[in-house]
């Protein structure tokens, strides 16, 4: 969109729209990365600048619900060793959380959110607190225990609290409540600083090498017609010929009347899916398989897993970006900046060993919901 635009206004707008698909995609991994238990990807991160961005997010909501807001972050707060956007998800959560538990008040609704550093514990200190009624005594260790909640059957799903939980413990962190009947709730998050774990450092993604010029020919199969429409028009605009298919029996006419230089294959399809068009290319035409790679929004599954576990070829989850598509050809294409061609540092395809496929996660994520 940003490429065809005509005027400045709508490469803007487009470009906002883009910020906000990233964003929701990183989110979407890392909460189902805590159903897989994958260890975050940290850097340090400014409190500060999370806490501003969930507000930026959830402003809106808030003024409409006549809730004042409240924020303190002590300057002297130092960064925290974290995933951003992990920790920007237990905010939005723990934010959420108050504001739907104070729905319920008719009284003054105020959220307080305050942060700082403890010098004597080495920790940083994050405090959100509520006027809603409070939480009585008697469920009070159970808010964090995934599925509890105490919402009617279809209102709340009970996952909020307890992936911001698992979210907290994966960074080395506790999270608590305090509360009474009538006067509200306050959470707690303590977490380390930066450097309490400078031993874990982050990954260095490599760039991808892209390299104009050269066409080739590619098979996208996927039953999802949006889908295998976007593939093909960004490898269209990357210079490649591009025929799609929406069934792998299709694509398996199309193999025994055409070559094809990249293949690239949704997992999950009707009747004749990744898997079992895997297993009739390497019946018919092994070579192919060297050619193949798979895109994959149920990586969750084990049957996805364990195919992908057992296959060991590229794959792409949903949902993706531009510059993951284009590694992940560059890289079937052999013009990975590795020498030895290994696919082992791609941050969005890889030649995965069966610990890197069990990290993996999917592409449905649940918004965050009052207990």
């Amino acid at each position: 969109m940003k490429e065809t635009a005509a005027d400045a206004r709508t490469v803007e707008r487009a470009t906002k729209i883009g910020n906000a698909a990233d964003r929701c995609s990183r989110i979407v991994k890392s909460f189902l990365a805590m159903a897989r238990q994958r260890p975050p990807e940290r850097r340090a991160v400014d409190l500060a600048d999370i806490v501003q961005a969930t507000l930026d997010v959830t402003g809106y909501s808030l003024r409409t619900a006549n809730i004042e807001v409240s924020l303190r972050i002590d300057p002297a707060v130092p960064p925290i060793w974290a995933d951003p956007d992990q920790l920007n998800q237990v905010v939005t959560n723990l934010v959420v959380n108050a504001q739907q538990a104070m729905m319920e008040s008719q009284g003054t609704r105020k959220l307080s959110i305050a942060a700082h550093y403890d010098d004597h514990r080495q920790e940083i200190v994050l405090a959100l607190a509520d006027t809603g009624p409070g939480i009585p005594e008697d469920i009070r260790g159970r808010i964090f225990d995934p599925f509890f909640t105490t919402k009617d059957i279809g209102e709340g799903t009970g996952i909020g609290l307890a992936v911001s939980h698992r979210i907290v413990e994966a960074h080395h962190g506790q999270i608590r409540v305090d509360s009474q009947v009538g006067e509200g709730a306050t959470f707690t998050v303590t977490l380390p600083a930066s450097g309490e774990q400078a031993e874990e450092r982050p990954r260095v993604a490599r760039a991808g090498r892209h390299q104009p010029g050269t066409q080739a020919r590619i098979l996208i199969i996927d039953d999802e017609p949006e889908v295998a429409q976007m593939l093909g028009d960004i490898m269209l605009a990357e210079g490649h010929e591009v025929e799609t298919a929406d069934s792998g029996e299709k694509a398996l006419q199309l193999l025994s009347s055409s070559s094809f230089d990249v293949i690239l294959s949704d997992v999950r399809m009707p009747h004749l899916d990744g898997p079992s068009l895997y297993a009739a290319l390497e019946r018919r035409d092994p070579a192919l398989l060297q050619r193949t790679a798979f895109v994959s929004g149920d990586t969750l599954s084990p049957s996805a897993r364990v195919f992908l576990q057992r296959v060991h070829r590229p794959f792409l989850e949903k949902p993706f970006t531009l510059e993951e598509v284009r590694e992940l050809v560059d890289q079937i294409l052999g013009r990975d900046d590795d020498p030895e061609g290994s696919l082992e540092e791609s941050p969005g395809s890889k030649a995965e060993s069966d610990t890197a496929v069990s990290e993996r996660a999917g592409n449905q994520a649940s918004a965050p919901e009052r207990q």
